[in-house]
């Protein structure tokens, strides 16, 4: 959803076929000097320093001064195909009955089924289907193969960097909230920009594209599920009896396998980044430096930057994200009854899932009803207690009904389970200067800039008012 990221291609299983060291310019303008392992028709594969890193073509300058193909390299299938095509190679009840589960009225099908048909022809479902047939089930590196390029497909022909969403994806979201949400967004008073972001980058990318993902995938005859990080839905797949992830973000681009058992420690349905690959504040702010020039990044850093804790759902469902970003662009907008309504659909829906009572609390916190945001935050930490944001935001909370004490401990909280968190350090400065202790509120305040975060500047004079400094 944010900048675009050259990504660690995550299969682990790769050709060690190796030629001379070459030298590869970027778009970007990095230059970069490396073995080139494996060559396709939309990347190549580079070892540098015994590490496997994927480039894409279309991020791709020039390789030892021949200049690449300037056009978007893309996917494609060998064949095209129909519609009857399609129609044949895939079960109508099958989907009929994923639209039950995903919760769709029913008179919203036809339109959905006749969209979804029409998107299967432009990757060439059947082809795709074939293809698996003639892969051995038990070869972790084909199946991942074959799962990248049905991921790029589908981000390819979703059209997520376009202003305007797909015609599916609209569907995906705007047969659940039975209006627009296009409309919705741009009644609301953010800024236009703001609005521009909020239809591209968020409602009608990551959980859309995921539940479209989950239909597809299903098709395919994969166990597919939902995974939730605090900000963020995606796709994965659990393998190899448990011990392989494979992430199919289509928003982020991030296709492949990351060994669970590695990298992480298995909480319930919870994974959590082992704390050896925790990153610090610093570090993570030089990774959203990285992202924004287009650089590199590894594969820990990547884990640490955008899957430091997941939720694996069970379910292949988004639709409980979906109302959950529904109730939120209805509280921007101001109407708050259709945003409660929506938040207690998501909450209906996962009745286990922290971060749908999050958002509810979130929701309650903003209009004041600080009562029912507490209670919320509270279901929150008990389904997940390593939740970060959700004490943070109780803690705030805690500040604003002059609890500071009760606050301080959220904040600690926060810090302790996420050490890179920028806001609880920010948020705590608040809660020490209302206790009056402000060489504290000054260290925190200074830690979060240090960080990169800008506070509000009514808080920085009153808090060099009461304290007698400048800084």
């Amino acid at each position: 959803m944010d900048n675009k990221l050259t990504i660690l291609s995550l299969i682990f299983l790769f050709i060690s076929s190796y030629v001379f060291a070459e030298t590869i310019v970027l778009k970007s303008g990095k230059t970069i000097k490396g073995k080139i392992l494996e060559k396709t028709d939309s990347s190549i594969k580079v070892d540098i320093a015994g590490i496997p890193i994927t480039y894409y073509l279309d991020e791709i300058e020039n390789i030892d001064g021949v200049v690449t193909n300037k056009a978007e390299k893309q996917i494609s299938s060998p064949q095209t195909t129909t519609a009857d095509a399609v129609m044949s190679s895939i079960d109508t009840e099958q989907i009929h009955s994923m639209l039950k589960h995903l919760g769709y009225p029913k008179d919203t099908w036809p339109d959905i089924e006749r969209e979804l048909v029409a998107f299967l022809v432009k990757i060439n479902f059947p082809a795709l289907k074939n293809e698996l047939i003639q892969i051995k089930s038990d070869t972790v590196e084909k199946i991942g193969n074959f799962l990248e390029k049905v991921g790029r497909l589908i981000y390819q022909e979703a059209n997520i960097d376009y202003p305007q969403p797909h015609i599916l994806s609209k569907l995906m979201v705007n047969s659940l909230a039975g209006e627009d949400m296009i409309q919705v967004i741009n009644a609301s008073p953010m800024d236009q920009k703001i609005k521009e972001e909020r239809i591209q980058k968020e409602i009608f990318a990551c959980s859309a594209i995921s539940q479209l993902g989950s239909i597809i995938l299903n098709l395919l005859q994969f166990k597919v599920e939902v995974a939730e990080t605090p900000n963020h839905i995606f796709n994965c797949i659990v393998f190899g009896e448990g011990k392989l992830l494979y992430i199919l973000d289509y928003s982020l681009k991030v296709f492949g396998v990351v060994d669970i058992n590695k990298y992480y420690e298995p909480k319930g349905k919870y994974l959590v980044l082992k704390e050896e690959y925790w990153l610090s504040p610093e570090q993570l702010c030089a990774i959203e430096e990285k992202t924004k020039k287009g650089t590199t990044i590894t594969l820990g850093e990547l884990l640490e930057y955008r899957y430091h804790s997941i939720y694996i759902t069970g379910d292949y469902s988004a639709t409980r994200t979906i109302y959950g970003n529904c109730g939120y662009e209805y509280l921007n907008k101001g109407d708050y009854e259709k945003a409660l309504s929506s938040y207690n659909k998501a909450i209906e829906l996962g009745p286990n899932d922290p971060y749908a009572y999050f958002n509810r609390g979130f929701f309650y916190g903003k209009i004041n009803k600080c009562r029912e945001a507490i209670l919320d935050f509270n279901k929150s930490i008990e389904l997940y207690p390593d939740f970060a944001e959700a004490y943070n935001d109780r803690g705030i909370i805690y500040s604003f009904t002059n609890n500071p004490d009760l606050a301080i401990t959220d904040f600690n909280k926060a810090i302790e389970i996420d050490k890179a968190f920028v806001l609880p350090y920010y948020n705590r400065a608040n809660a020490y200067f209302l206790k009056q202790e402000y060489n504290k509120a000054w260290e925190d305040l200074h830690k979060a800039e240090s960080l990169g975060f800008k506070g509000e500047s009514t808080f920085l004079e009153k808090l060099k008012q009461a304290s007698g400094r400048e800084k």
